[in-house]
C-alpha cells in the first residue's frame, strides 16, 4: 500500500479508542456469525468448511438454544461469556514507499506500507505491570523498531496489506514481543538461580518471585489466547470496518521467502500453520491480485509451490445460506 492509502484509512476510521473483548474461542462465534449472515440450518454449516467450529464446547452449549436447528448472525453474536479479556485497538503504519532493499528490511511482500492493527492491554493489566516496574524500574517490553502503539502498552500487532479496489487483504504478520520476552525472562532467571548461591541467589529468588507473580496474575490471562484474540480482532476489523471479505494469510515457507525473512529471524511456525487452519483458512495456489506487480512476480518466478491461506467469507456465505 502507498503511504497515502494507509493514512487515508486511518483518518476515515473513528477517532479515540476502540474497545475489543475476547473470551476463549470467540473466534468461532465471530466466524460462524459472519458466514450465517442470514437464517440457515445448522446441518448446512456442519457440512461446510466451518463445520469444525460447531464442535467447540461453548458453541455446542449455545446451540442448545437454537430453535428448530436454524441459526443466523444475531444468534451467534448473542452469546455472552462469563469471563473475558478487555483490550483497546489502535491503528498504525509500517514501512515506506521505497525500493526493494527497504522492502526486504521491513519484511513486506511488496513495496510500500502495511496498515497495522495494534491489540493493546487494558488498564487492569497495566496496573499489574507497574507493580513489577515499581520494584525493577529497568523492566520494559515495548521495544522500538516494531509497530507498537506510542501511547499504550501493546500486547501484539497484525500487519496487513489491503487492496480496497479489489476487495482483498493479506495478513503479513501477527506477532507479540511482550509475551515472548516475559516468558524468556522468567526462564532465564530460573536457569541462573539453579547455578547461583549466597546473596545473589537470594536476590534472584526475590526477582524471580516478582516476575512469576506478574506472569501468573497480570499477563497470565493473555498468554494462551493472544494469537486468537489478535487474529479475531484483525478479521473483525477487515470485515466490519473496511468491508473486506477475502482475506489471505501467509504460509510458512512461501511467506518467509516472499518477505525475505532470514531463517534465524523466522517467526514461530505455528503462527503460519495451525493458527490459520484453526480459523478455517484453506490452502490455495490463488495469489492476491495486488501482488501481480513486477517486483513480486520476480520473487515468485520459479518458486513452487506458491501457496497462501485464504478465507473467502463471501463465497462461504453463499454456500451456507444457499444463494
Amino acid at each position: 500500500m502507498k503511504t497515502d492509502e494507509v493514512n487515508e484509512i486511518i483518518a476515515c476510521l473513528p477517532k479515540g479508542r476502540t474497545q475489543f473483548y475476547y473470551f476463549k474461542d470467540r473466534y468461532a462465534f465471530l466466524l460462524l456469525g459472519l458466514v450465517a449472515e442470514q437464517e440457515c440450518r445448522i446441518s448446512t454449516i456442519r457440512e461446510s468448511a466451518f463445520g469444525s467450529l460447531l464442535n467447540k464446547p461453548t458453541v455446542r452449549e449455545h446451540l442448545a438454544d437454537a430453535g428448530a436447528g436454524v441459526v443466523d448472525r444475531e444468534f451467534f453474536e448473542g452469546y455472552a461469556a462469563n469471563a473475558y479479556n478487555a483490550y483497546v485497538l489502535t491503528l498504525g503504519r509500517w514501512g515506506h514507499d521505497k525500493g526493494a532493499w527497504y522492502r526486504n528490511c521491513q519484511q513486506t511482500t511488496r513495496r510500500g506500507c502495511n496498515l497495522v492493527l495494534q491489540l493493546n492491554f487494558s488498564r487492569e493489566h497495566d496496573r499489574a505491570f507497574k507493580k513489577l516496574q515499581s520494584k525493577y524500574s529497568h523492566v520494559r517490553y515495548d521495544w522500538g523498531g516494531h509497530p507498537t502503539s506510542k501511547k499504550r502498552t501493546t500486547l501484539g500487532w497484525c500487519r496487513m496489506d489491503i487492496d480496497l479496489d479489489g476487495g482483498e487483504a493479506l495478513i503479513e504478520e501477527i506477532q507479540t514481543d511482550w509475551v515472548r520476552d516475559v516468558v524468556a525472562d522468567v526462564r532465564w532467571y530460573e536457569r541462573q538461580l539453579k547455578k547461583s548461591s549466597g546473596d545473589y541467589a537470594e536476590y534472584l529468588t526475590q526477582k524471580l518471585g516478582a516476575f512469576r507473580e506478574y506472569l501468573d496474575s497480570g499477563l497470565g490471562p493473555h498468554v494462551k489466547v493472544w494469537d486468537e484474540a489478535l487474529l479475531t480482532a484483525a478479521i473483525w476489523f477487515l470485515v466490519e470496518e473496511i468491508g473486506i471479505t477475502r482475506i489471505f494469510y501467509h504460509t510458512w515457507n512461501c511467506g518467509n521467502a516472499l518477505k525475505a525473512q532470514l531463517e534465524r529471524c523466522a517467526p514461530p511456525k505455528s503462527l503460519y500453520t495451525t493458527v490459520p487452519k484453526r480459523f478455517c483458512f484453506e490452502r490455495t495456489d490463488r495469489i492476491p491480485c495486488f501482488l501481480y506487480e513486477r517486483s513480486v512476480r520476480r520473487l515468485m518466478k520459479g518458486r513452487r509451490p506458491v501457496e497462501f491461506f485464504m478465507l473467502d467469507l463471501e463465497a462461504a456465505r453463499k454456500k451456507v445460506v444457499g444463494e
